[in-house]
């Protein structure tokens, strides 16, 4: 909108209402295509939409929580030398040091780009019932270090550029104890961000940016 416009409170309610309804849609997917009980019964699990920059566009109504760690991995991202961001990507972190509370929150986020400019990113959190570590399911008192509560990324590009990175996702999976459940949600983020991309571009051919 430039200057002195106004904004049309009709058009406004139903683009805000599109957005929330695009975070409800990737969590229909993430929970169709899980098969955790954590994901499906306990909805431990966060689906959102972020500014460019980081800031939160709109959530869905699970784990809201995890709204900040997600933008902050997305200025984290911006701000990394060594990232580079492509239309088709999708990184996955679990780094409590860079933007995840613990390492069994395993995040995805994917950047959206509409007339090869980045205008959006979508993102998707569950946590993971063991991804490696001293114990089962990455809990432990005994813990001293982080390095014995499990696998721990930074940000690493699991799709690059549409096409998914087999290896990164065999490297995450020889981790975990439970590497089938871990790899169907690991699929199940990716249908995720899919569906994000799907719908907020189509949003955006609909309203403009």
């Amino acid at each position: 909108m430039s200057a002195g416009e106004t904004l049309d409170p009709i058009a406004y309610e139903v683009v805000r209402n599109r957005l929330v309804a695009i975070t409800d849609e990737m969590r229909v997917a993430l929970q169709a295509v899980s098969g955790s009980p954590t994901v499906t019964e306990a909805s431990d699990f966060f689906t959102g939409l972020f500014l460019p920059d980081g800031p939160f566009i709109s959530m869905g109504f699970q784990g809201a929580f995890s709204s900040a760690p997600l933008a902050h991995l997305v200025r984290w991202l911006l701000a990394d030398p060594a990232t580079t961001v492509r239309e088709g990507d999708m990184f996955i972190a679990n780094d409590p040091y860079i933007a995840a509370l613990h390492q069994n929150d395993v995040q995805m986020i994917c950047p959206i780009f509409h007339e090869g400019d980045l205008v959006a990113w979508a993102g998707v959190m569950a946590h993971e019932t063991d991804v490696g570590g001293m114990d089962f399911a990455s809990w432990s008192p005994r813990a001293r270090e982080v390095y014995q509560e499990g696998l721990r990324l930074p940000a690493v590009k699991l799709v690059d550029r549409g096409e998914t990175r087999e290896d990164v996702i065999r490297l995450i999976l020889a981790a975990s104890r439970l590497p089938a459940a871990l790899g169907l949600d690991l699929r199940a983020f990716i249908a995720t961000l899919n569906v994000a991309g799907e719908r907020a571009r189509a949003l955006l051919d609909l309203y403009g940016r």
